[in-house]
């Protein structure tokens, strides 16, 4: 089969140094002028709520997906099926041949494809299915993504995206490899990197390449030997390497779709920084044109694409690295200061139950906007939060 060519692939980790470039100077960017940054005020309203895991469950981190038109939710709680539900009616959709029932608490992360042609599950059991969305059917099923028999620290799914031409399926896996994965087939196409802490991946929706960002773990063997932080650039026609960025101020943890021609990066230097860095890069250069760091951690982050603000839950880093919950936030990244423009301090308050038990403080929100912001979904523990979303420019 013939694979088409997507150009180039970037992957933003901890690199080798076998074909290093000269370090590049640390960067100075500036930030963009206040005046060029309109300020929103958002209404969130809460549409639907509906408490999908089980007390005595562990029920962190699992990722809910909307689908590109905002109609339908995808999520896989701790302890249930993986389910799709439409939004208006709160109705589960019957999916045909769907083995999601058959995994229980596995699933961890949903997907859907940009144009919403494709809906994918990742599982902790190592399993990925496909469902082809228009016709409501199972496409494919791998149950052996991570090759078994090799030294990996295990099969957990951290990251997973489409190709904007919906042709490939990148996976990131905790301590595992960085899989890409050929579609509707979801067989194994290449294996870009293995070895990494964690692996949040991304694929440009204009420049054909793939961002995904690491850290080495020394125990663990590696494809390539990676020991400093920066940019690896891959050529998709073979998938080698390229050429290398290396950037050793660079913090890992989260990387998302900012704009058509923008990706942001946010992250710690390390485990027990409590501070979070946010950078924003240009595509295809990677020039780094905003670099700021805010005196809290903020966990996963999610763009709301029409506005460039951001949503995440933040707090202080608490005694033995804990990520201490102390609310919920949308503010925008680029700002000069830490300035939520809307708060909730608590997850009664943003559920709007004050009845409802907070649990155990720990930073553990999922956050999914529709491609036009107007809806949002929010997995928190045990629950699952469908907003409504309406904004305006601030006088």
């Amino acid at each position: 089969m013939r694979v088409r060519n997507l150009g180039w692939v970037v992957v933003a980790a901890t690199v080798l140094t076998a074909c290093d470039d000269p370090p590049v100077p640390k960067p100075q960017p500036t930030p963009p002028a206040a005046s060029a940054r309109p300020e929103y005020r958002f209404k969130f309203e809460l549409k639907h709520k509906v408490k999908l895991v089980e007390d005595g469950v562990r029920s962190n981190d699992w990722v809910p997906a909307i689908s590109p038109d905002g109609k339908y939710v995808a999520a896989a709680p701790p302890g249930r099926p993986a389910a799709v539900w439409d939004v208006e009616t709160w109705e589960e959709v019957p999916i045909k041949a769907f083995h999601g029932k058959d995994h229980g608490s596995s699933f961890s992360l949903t997907a859907f494809s940009p144009s919403g042609r494709w809906l994918a599950f990742a599982s902790r059991d190592n399993t990925i299915e496909l469902i082809d969305w228009s016709s409501r059917r199972q496409m494919a099923l791998n149950d052996d993504v991570v090759p078994r028999g090799r030294a990996y620290g295990g099969t957990v799914p951290m990251e997973m995206v489409f190709s904007s031409e919906e042709n490939f399926l990148a996976t990131g896996w905790f301590e595992g490899p960085i899989q890409i994965l050929k579609l509707p087939e979801l067989e194994q196409h290449m294996m870009l990197s293995e070895g990494a802490f964690s692996v949040p991946v991304l694929f440009s929706e204009t420049s054909r390449t793939l961002v995904t960002m690491g850290r080495p773990q020394s125990d663990t063997p590696y494809l390539f030997p990676l020991r400093e932080r920066g940019v690896r650039v891959y050529s998709t026609d073979s998938w080698t390497l390229e050429r290398i960025k290396i950037d050793p101020e660079l913090a890992l943890y989260a990387v998302l779709p900012y704009d058509a021609e923008s990706v942001l990066s946010t992250g710690a230097d390390d485990e027990s920084s409590p501070v979070t860095q946010i950078t924003l890069w240009k595509w295809p250069s990677l020039e780094i044109v905003h670099r700021r760091s805010i005196d809290y951690v903020v966990g996963q982050p999610a763009a709301h694409r029409p506005t460039g603000y951001v949503a995440a839950d933040f707090g202080p880093m608490g005694e033995g690295g804990i990520f201490e919950l102390q609310g919920f936030a949308v503010f925008d990244p680029l700002g000069s200061a830490w300035q939520p423009v809307v708060k909730w301090e608590t997850f009664e308050e943003l559920a709007g139950d004050p009845a409802l038990a907070r649990g155990v403080g720990v930073m553990a929100s999922r956050w999914a906007f529709s491609l036009d912001g107007k809806r949002c979904a929010l997995a928190y523990r045990q629950w699952l939060l469908l907003f409504e979303i309406s904004w305006e420019k601030s006088p």
